[in-house]
This record gives structure tokens, sequence and C-alpha cells, in this order.
């Protein structure tokens, strides 16, 4: 006859701690609760500051949003503002280059003008060279000529030059 229950000698959950003895999971626990705090503070903090520096594009397009057609007008006519406004068109202009390079070089047209350029630079490096050393040695030359003669302009040397 057989009983009418069976046993099982594996492991059983219900009567076996299944926490090892040898770790401690309350200083695990208090342990990771920390971290995930610390991550949490971190994030918390990023946040405020994102969300309380305003950017700089937004205050100067706040300062200037706030004059007129007229104060507009002399504010980018003024030399000092037109000399910082080139600096910045062209470091825009530089970061949007350098953010498209990879696309273009591998477009098949971009590919090929690439390289049409490159054969022009090799092709006439060696004149660009020459020429530029020809100017500088007719400036030296100038120099000379100009300290002989101090009212001598740099136009009037080259003229004389080239009619030789």
């Amino acid at each position: 006859m057989n009983a009418p229950y069976s046993f099982n000698s594996r492991y059983d959950p219900i009567l076996e701690n299944p926490f090892r003895l040898e770790i401690d999971y309350n200083k695990e626990i208090d342990e990771r609760v920390r971290q995930l705090q610390l991550m949490k503070d971190k994030y918390n903090s990023t946040i405020k500051n994102t969300v309380n520096n305003e950017s700089l594009w937004t205050k100067i397009d706040t300062e200037i949003r706030s004059l007129n057609n007229d104060q507009r007008n002399i504010l980018f006519n003024s030399e000092d503002y037109i000399i910082i406004d080139n600096q910045l068109k062209a470091l825009i202009q530089e970061a949007l280059i350098n953010s498209v390079k990879n696309v273009v070089e591998n477009s098949e047209i971009g590919n090929k003008l690439l390289n049409q350029q490159l054969n022009l630079i090799r092709t006439n490096k060696d004149k660009i060279i020459a020429e530029s050393n020809k100017e500088i040695e007719t400036f030296k030359k100038f120099q000379i000529a100009a300290q002989a003669n101090p009212n001598l302009t740099y136009k009037e040397f080259c003229e004389t030059i080239n009619n030789k």
C-alpha cells in the first residue's frame, strides 16, 4: 500500500532559510539605499541647476527684445558688437561644418568634391608656396628701398618693379 503523501527530500524554501548566513543583508540593503539616495540627490541638483541656469542665448535674446528698433540698430552697428557677433558666427559655422563633415564625406557627391579639392590643393601647392615666397621677397626689398626713400609706398614700389 502506498502512502497518501510523498516526502520531498530536496530543498524546501519554506523550511530552509534562503539567505546565506555569511552575508549581512541588512547592511547590503542599507548600502544600496544609500547609493540610490546619492544618485537621487545628484539627479535633483542637476535638474535644479538646469532649471535655474537660463542659457546665455536666451538671456541675450531677452535683452535684445527689450530694445526698440532704433536701439537695436545702434547696438547692431556698434563696432564691438559686430566683432563679437562675427566671432560667434564663425564659431557656429565651424561647429555646424564639423557636425556634418562625416555625412558629406560619405555621400557620393561629397566624396567626389572633396577628392577634387584635395587634388587641386596638391596640384597647386608648389605654385602657392612659390608665389607666397615671391611676395615676401618683394616686401623685404620694399623695406630696404623705403629706408632710402621714406616717402615710397608699397604700391609705388610694386608698380616700379612690375614696369621693369
